[in-house]
């Protein structure tokens, strides 16, 4: 039995016989009959020439195939240009059925035979749009768009589905005002409203009576009067109908595009849509629907300025019962243990303080290669059909949903700062234990010392000082203190090393606003425009703004109050990336050498000479020091 799919190359095999038009004509039409979706004639078709004796070209079955696989889709609700299209029709990438301009002379011979001999309304519509489309009737296009527009308004009442019929006037309209047949939009128009009240008495398919409604009510000129009384009562009633969030959004959407001038209707409307999510909220009892519903109703009413109902909605919301987290571990998250003893060497042979804390320091960024990962989450989503598709929805402190993203844009944003944040996770692991093993074999060097040496690369003496401070506090374990002192100073230092290059980052005052300094997620973007190592930049984003884990905000607001070990060695990281590279206040540095701080925060890698490479490789293939053991067993 044939299944109605064809390669993508075989209609393309077909040689036009207009002698065997009326054979395929009939085949076509007995296709048609009582499908109830147009593209069951394609598989129809198929099935019927196989059952039947005198079977007909198999590439002309091929070829008629396809003609029922082109679908008719609306465009997008509140859009400029509302109507239907014939899909495929321009497009590059599809393989099936071929793009409707690149189909060949022999194919689109037989479209425009075809168009002559068939009967059916189905048949009818779908080959004169087509000819009407690709222009393929000369100067009778015109009469192939009446036509097509007429056969699909003679499918109304048939055997198709709701959705298709609609979709059929809706293109029939489309065809009509693109040739300017007035006298047929306005029957068109009569008959799209009957069809779009039947369907919302009926509490049909929504879809099959919103693009009509969105397309009669769209304003085409400057002049056109009124908006049809008659669609704006069906709009209005549309709204209480569908009572499902996403269906009261989508009549909102035509509300608010088309009848803006209506500020009645268009509050009602907001507040439909608004209450529509507050009510799923009231009908659930899982936490994250809940918090995920009156976190919408919340942002929509914010948005529409509905004081009472962002009252309302971020009262319940603060309220609503926390969300059940799983958590999802595996070891496949370790770093291999030759890694971790490569990263350790330093801070296990460095013979003083001094030399394993400048080890320390010239690490890299820790949330890895920014190409590296940007190509991993591009790789991740563009094979993951769940990731194309899944809303995400990242939550805050108290367990409070803070953005969702839907777009295609958003979601490999958010899987770019979660490959990100895996590796701030293992490496700010390792940053740890190479601070703990400093203090662990040398002790904690004393507040002056630490300062003089973190001072020795001509930064600011006062933020060496306190640099000098958050170390001393994350050796004594009072991670939270060292977090809370060292992030601010990355905010700081990227506003000094601005005013160094003279870049405009200053805010002036307008009126009663106050002049001011952007924040670092303003700042960062003209580091960057100055060279600033993109890995860094895109550590300092993710790790301290609101696109990732948030910690600087997090810090200032007070939402932070227990810091482990391994973040407090992350804000030490970010803090002496950019302090180290700033100058005194009194120092002048050429725009070259500052621009190259930047470009090289953790200085230029050294020339090790051959000596040296052979120490490193006996050192790497040594056996661990007893000392080496002991701290291994304290960790």
């Amino acid at each position: 039995m044939n299944d109605g799919h064809v390669d993508a190359d075989t209609a393309e095999e077909y040689t036009h016989d207009p002698a065997r038009v009326d054979v395929l004509a009939q085949l076509v039409d007995a296709a048609c009959e009582g499908v109830e979706h147009v593209h069951e004639v394609g598989r129809r078709i198929g099935n019927l020439a196989a059952d039947r004796q005198a079977d007909p070209d198999p590439h002309a079955v091929r070829a008629l195939t396809s003609t029922f696989h082109y679908m008719l889709s609306a465009e997008r609700l509140g859009s400029a240009q509302p109507g239907a299209s014939l899909s495929q029709l321009d497009d590059e990438q599809s393989l099936y059925p071929p793009a409707l301009k690149a189909t060949g002379d022999q194919v689109r011979a037989l479209w425009l035979d075809l168009a002559a001999a068939v009967t059916h309304p189905i048949a009818l519509a779908r080959c004169h749009d087509i000819v009407f489309t690709l222009r393929l009737g000369g100067r009778n296009s015109r009469d192939h768009a009446e036509t097509a527009a007429r056969s699909y308004l003679s499918c109304l009442g048939g055997s198709l589905r709701s959705r298709e019929q609609s979709h059929g006037l809706l293109r029939a309209l489309t065809i009509t005002r693109s040739v300017g047949l007035s006298d047929l939009e306005a029957e068109l128009t009569a008959v799209i409203l009957d069809k779009a009240e039947e369907v919302v008495s009926a509490r049909d398919d929504p879809h099959a009576a919103l693009p009509l409604l969105d397309a009669i009510l769209v304003r085409r000129r400057k002049n056109d009067g009124a908006p049809d009384p008659r669609a704006v009562a069906l709009l209005d009633t549309a709204l209480g109908a569908y009572p499902q969030p996403h269906l009261v959004s989508e009549t909102a959407t035509v509300v608010r595009a088309r009848l803006s001038a209506d500020q009645t209707m268009v509050e009602k409307a907001n507040r439909a849509e608004i209450a529509a999510f507050i009510a799923q909220a009231d009908a659930q009892t899982d936490g994250m629907t809940i918090r995920y519903s009156l976190s919408q109703a919340a942002s929509l009413a914010r948005k529409f300025g509905v004081q009472d109902l962002e009252r309302d909605a971020t009262a319940r919301l603060q309220k609503a019962p926390p969300p059940e987290w799983a958590t999802i571990s595996g070891d496949w998250f370790s770093p291999p243990q030759h890694w971790v003893a490569t990263f350790m060497r330093p801070y296990r042979y460095a013979p003083t303080w001094q030399d394993a804390l400048k080890a320390w320091l010239a690490t890299g960024a820790p949330s890895g290669s920014y190409d590296v990962n940007k190509k991993t989450a591009q790789a991740t989503f563009g094979n993951s059909v769940f990731l194309r598709l899944a809303t995400r929805i990242s939550f805050g402190h108290n367990d409070l949903p803070k953005k969702v993203s839907t777009s295609d844009e958003d979601a490999l944003a958010a899987d770019l700062v979660d490959i990100e944040s895996l590796e701030m996770s293992m490496r700010g692991d390792l940053l740890a234990r190479g601070l703990d093993l400093i203090a662990y074999r040398f002790g904690i060097p004393n507040q002056d010392e630490l300062t003089d040496f973190l001072a020795s690369s001509e930064c600011r003496p006062q933020w060496a000082a306190v640099l000098a401070t958050a170390f001393r506090l994350y050796w004594v374990r009072e991670f939270t203190a060292s977090a809370h002192l060292a992030v601010p100073k990355v905010e700081a230092a990227a506003r000094a090393l601005l005013l160094e290059l003279n870049e405009p980052v200053y805010r002036a005052y307008v009126g009663d606003s106050i002049g001011q300094f952007g924040g670092l997620g303003v700042l960062l973007e003209p580091l960057v425009e100055n060279h600033f190592d993109q890995d860094w930049a895109r550590f300092l984003r993710s790790f301290l703004l609101s696109d990732g884990k948030n910690v600087r905000n997090n810090i200032a607001h007070g939402f932070t109050d227990d810091v482990d070990g391994r973040t407090a060695a992350l804000a030490l990281r970010a803090a002496a990336v950019l302090i180290i590279i700033t100058s005194t206040e009194t120092a002048e540095r050429d725009r070259a050498t500052a621009i190259s701080a930047l470009e090289h925060p953790t200085g230029r890698p050294p020339r090790l000479s051959l000596l040296q490479r052979v120490r490193r490789a006996v050192h790497a293939a040594g056996p661990s020091t007893p000392q080496d053991a002991n701290y291994a067993a304290r960790t």
